[in-house]
């Protein structure tokens, strides 16, 4: 990490730039086309506005790179996807959102298409959390990524499907048409704090608008995009949870036919159209599994 001094490289187009308020305890992360020596300053919304010459004493650049436009734009977005962790939360930075970049990188779009990272998981309930309707919206994703369903099936689960009233706990399986999911220690957690949030005697179905009116699909399918796009999160949607339930099965070497009841298709070549998620290197691991190698 090299500091901002005067640099005569020209050769290079753009730079990442890294901003510290000592005032406010956090930090800023962007890219800029040009060079460090220009007046220009932060594109934050949420810092003060201020001149070269005039930035205020708790404010400290430095500069972490520098590249072509194009290269300064992948290298942002995946800086702020390595830094934004648990032991460094998206709370102690001015940046609002990773910026979204296309991406020749065929492997990387796959992966992003096909599933979420725990920590990018840990995100978006945490995005939920800042809502005005978080308790829902948590239910939500917590359906979708830890019981694999589908968007029009989350919106006709209700309220006694997922919760015991009488022995005033989480049901231990959640009907679905004729079949049954099971619920695991994340998803009964998330159950608790909902029912905890809600009068019961009032919230027949789990997503209810204002209104008390059920969501749609639509409605469902515009909420995660709407998620996945406050946080940067390109070629995800409302499928995503259910792409990540059924990878995490995968690559945890699940047999297929356990998969393929968790995930209820109706045929085991349906379940293995999902092996594209899974690294090369753990589809032997998988195949052994199939034949009790």
């Amino acid at each position: 990490m090299k500091d901002d001094t005067k640099t005569t490289d020209n050769s290079k187009e753009a730079f990442i730039y890294l901003w510290r308020d000592s005032l406010n305890k956090k930090w800023y992360l962007g890219k800029h086309k040009g060079s460090p020596d220009d007046s220009y300053t932060h594109s934050s919304h949420s810092i003060l506005k201020f001149k070269k010459e005039e930035t205020p004493s708790y404010m400290k650049r430095k500069v972490l790179a520098f590249g072509t436009n194009e290269e300064i734009c992948v290298l942002e977005r995946r800086l702020l996807r390595t830094r934004i962790k648990k032991k460094h939360k998206w709370n102690q930075y001015h940046n609002k959102a990773i910026p979204r970049v296309k991406s020749n990188d065929w492997l990387e779009t796959r992966i992003a298409l096909s599933s979420l990272s725990d920590d990018d998981l840990a995100r978006l309930f945490e995005l939920a959390s800042t809502k005005k309707r978080g308790n829902i919206y948590r239910i939500i994703i917590a359906l979708s990524f830890y019981a694999g369903l589908k968007a029009y099936e989350i919106m006709d689960v209700q309220v006694t499907d997922i919760y015991d009233v009488n022995m005033k706990q989480a049901k231990p399986y959640i009907k679905i048409g004729e079949d049954s999911v099971p619920v695991n220690n994340l998803l009964k957690c998330e159950i608790n704090k909902f029912i905890a949030s809600i009068d019961i005697k009032k919230h027949k179905y789990v997503c209810m608008t204002q209104k008390k009116q059920v969501f749609t699909s639509q409605t469902l399918q515009g909420l995660f995009r709407t998620l996945y796009n406050e946080l940067g999160i390109d070629n995800a949607s409302s499928h995503t949870g259910r792409n990540t339930f059924i990878s995490k099965l995968l690559n945890n070497n699940i047999r297929l036919d356990v998969i393929q009841k968790l995930a209820r298709h109706k045929s085991i070549q349906q379940t293995a159209r999902y092996l594209e998620m899974v690294d090369k290197k753990d589809l032997s691991d998988v195949l052994d599994l199939i034949w009790n190698v």
